[in-house]
């Protein structure tokens, strides 16, 4: 598996975030395994790769930068809900990488990450959970829409220096 070998982030195989996989064989439930092809994956994916780390972040946090500061001009501007909703959609993305990087997790490609996979991380910012549901619950236009950007901007500035 090019993720474990070499810390892919893209391969032709699967071009989009195949270190997925490696989160879903790890979090997997195995039912049948007679012939322990499955043991032996999950083994192979237990130690997380150096060079993925590196890679992720070395992929995302200039997306989060970028997103972010789009973000707040955005919202200063006072352009509406729909540019800021995608600049916040971008780096919202950008940090749940980066933060499964810093902790170390495979992407579990789970839906549900924000409300199970995101609290159980230990290598978080201070009064995270907080701070990153008061930025996603909105409003988004206005002084509320600026407050909650600058907001944003001082979490991903902290989840970027946890990176470093």
């Amino acid at each position: 598996m090019k993720v474990v070998e070499n810390g892919a982030i893209t391969t032709a195989e699967v071009p989009f975030r195949p270190y997925t996989i490696a989160g879903m064989i790890q979090k997997g439930r195995v039912l049948h395994d007679p012939d322990g092809l499955m043991d032996h994956w999950k083994k192979l994916v237990a130690r997380y790769p150096l060079a993925l780390r590196r890679n992720i972040l070395a992929r995302f946090l200039p997306v989060l930068r970028n997103h972010t500061e789009d973000l707040v001009a955005h919202a200063e501007r006072g352009l509406g809900p729909a540019g800021y909703l995608y600049h916040l959609d971008r780096a919202v993305d950008a940090m749940h990488s980066i933060m499964f990087a810093i902790n170390e997790v495979y992407d579990p490609a789970d839906r549900r990450a924000d409300t199970d996979v995101i609290p159980t991380l230990t290598r978080v910012p201070s009064d995270f959970l907080v701070r990153y549901r008061y930025v996603l619950g909105g409003p988004f236009a206005g002084a509320d829409g600026v407050q909650r950007a600058v907001e944003w901007r001082r979490l991903a500035d902290e989840v970027r220096a946890l990176a470093a």
